[in-house]
């Protein structure tokens, strides 16, 4: 190159440095917009289908190397037809490069998740994560028998990782039971979770907000409030719920005894306190109830088994590390059962009961007879046979005043 006077101009080591500058961030653009997203989705399908078994299929990743994010778009897990066990529609992750330098910690903007979807289906062969399971762990013990045996090091701990805000949107979770005579189905639509300041360190002692929202099925609505701490393990705030239809899970109590719930609404509101400093602390406090119409029945609906106009229980409190019970009110309206005697001997009620095993009989071609009735244990036996860990329980009267369990204020 010439100049104005016709001699040649010099490249210095600034103009080298900036050409190779121009020449790493195009490279790192072309790796980022076009083979880091082709990559992903090999690595993600091939490897998935290879640790689960499952034909696993994602329709797209982008990342965006200016601000740091990375998307996931249409991620299948397969299962039953339109019953998958995983899918979603859009995960996001916004990952923040100054803060985790500064903090030397992993440190997350933002994590979405939009249109998650799961299905867990019960069969009686068991559920339908099994497999994935079996799998995961054979291939984990074949990796780890494949690895020669190294020098044990002393454990490090883990870096930190902070998620400033997790949104769940739009998502649902259903649980299916084929094992009885009917598929029994429940689950939960609308479900939204919001998530601030998710931080996993030990020896954190700072609260974070948490929400999370979900509707059932037609059949009512919770949500659950308040303020959480991973490690050590705390976790307060309140859980309530609108009018649950009880009818919405009959057929998991008819699989299970003949019996079903034709009618009933389920309302509850209470606060809540789980720690696990020393040892599991769990309190309920403020504990609302209030169960109506409910209309229970056996295979014979006129008359019917069981009525009853309203259950409320008001002012109940719980306390584990205490053994306490405490209810202020309970009221019972309109409670109208229909009994008689089974040919059998025994009360309506009982008849639809399992018969325990010393009350079961013996069949001995045509001819039943009743089974021998074992031997009574020895006292000896009985306090060999008594649990270590057994403690009374105590359950207070509304007359009486004991501690109740004191609420943070929030």
């Amino acid at each position: 190159m010439a100049t104005a006077w016709g001699k040649p101009r010099t490249w210095r080591w600034h103009h080298w440095l900036l050409v190779l500058v121009v020449l790493l961030m195009a490279l790192y653009l072309a790796l980022s917009y076009w083979y880091l997203p082709g990559k992903l989705k090999q690595v993600v399908e091939e490897q998935g289908e290879a640790f689960t078994g499952r034909d696993i299929r994602v329709e797209a990743f982008k990342f965006n190397p200016f601000t740091l994010t990375l998307d996931s778009y249409g991620l299948l897990v397969p299962d039953q037809p339109q019953q998958p066990l995983l899918a979603w529609q859009h995960v996001g992750v916004d990952f923040s490069f100054w803060s985790s330098l500064v903090r030397l910690e992993l440190v997350f903007e933002r994590l979405t998740l939009d249109g998650v979807q799961s299905t867990i289906r019960r069969t009686q062969e068991g559920f339908n994560f099994d497999s994935i399971v079996a799998q995961v762990k054979q291939r984990l013990a074949a990796n780890k028998a494949e690895q020669p045996a190294a020098e044990p090091k002393p454990k490090k701990s883990p870096p930190g990782l902070m998620i400033h805000h997790i949104n769940i949107a739009n998502s649902g979770f259903h649980y299916v039971d084929v094992t009885g005579t009917e598929p029994a189905t429940t689950g939960f639509d609308n479900i939204a979770i919001d998530l601030a300041n998710l931080y996993l360190a030990t020896g954190d002692e700072d609260l974070y907000p948490f929400n999370l929202e979900a509707s059932l099925e037609n059949a009512g609505s919770l949500k659950l409030a308040g303020e959480y701490r991973l490690e050590p393990l705390h976790l307060q705030g309140e859980l309530s719920t609108t009018a649950i239809k009880l009818s919405t899970f009959s057929q998991f109590l008819t699989n299970a005894l003949p019996l079903a719930i034709n009618r009933g609404t389920l309302q509850l509101g209470l606060q809540f306190e789980v720690d696990q400093a020393d040892q599991l602390e769990l309190k309920i406090g403020q504990g609302n109830v209030l169960l109506s119409d409910l209309a229970l029945d056996d295979e014979q609906v006129d008359p019917g088994l069981l009525r009853l106009e309203s259950l409320q229980v008001k002012g109940a409190s719980f306390d584990l590390s205490q053994r306490q019970v405490r209810v202020a009110e309970t009221s019972i309206t309109g409670f109208q059962t229909h009994q008689w005697l089974a040919e059998s001997g025994d009360i309506r009620l009982l008849s639809v009961l399992p018969q325990s095993d010393a009350s079961s009989t013996q069949v001995n071609g045509n001819q039943s007879q009743p089974a021998q009735a074992k031997p009574a244990p020895s006292q000896s036996s009985q306090a060999e046979s008594k649990p270590s860990f057994s403690r009374h329980w105590r359950v207070w009267s509304a007359t009486e005043s004991p501690a109740v369990p004191t609420w943070p204020q929030r």
